[in-house]
């Protein structure tokens, strides 16, 4: 496509990682309708992996140096990662 004058990205590969985010909403999608359009822990999981995907192919695609940044952002999605577990534990049905 380049020979042709169409310009590539340079990291024309992190393209790839948008096919399993477009799987993952559409399957976010489809948890969230057949539950009676709840958010359940399931649609909420299903979500965060496509948005974390589109945001990975942008850091890619866009040439973003996430530098001093990569640190905080593994402590954000980690503290999400804990309040979303405890959100869940107290909205489980007890036995």
């Amino acid at each position: 496509a380049q020979n042709f004058g169409y310009p590539i990205p340079r990291n024309w590969w992190a393209l790839f990682l948008l096919l399993p985010a477009f799987a993952s909403f559409a399957t976010a999608w489809s948890m969230y309708q057949r539950n009676g359009s709840r958010l359940t822990p399931p649609v909420t999981s299903a979500l965060l992996t496509g948005v974390f995907l589109v945001l990975l192919s942008g850091v890619f695609l866009l040439d973003i140096d996430l530098g001093k940044f990569w640190p905080l952002i593994l402590i954000v999605l980690g503290v999400a990662a804990l309040l979303g577990g405890s959100r869940w534990r107290q909205n489980r049905p007890r036995p």
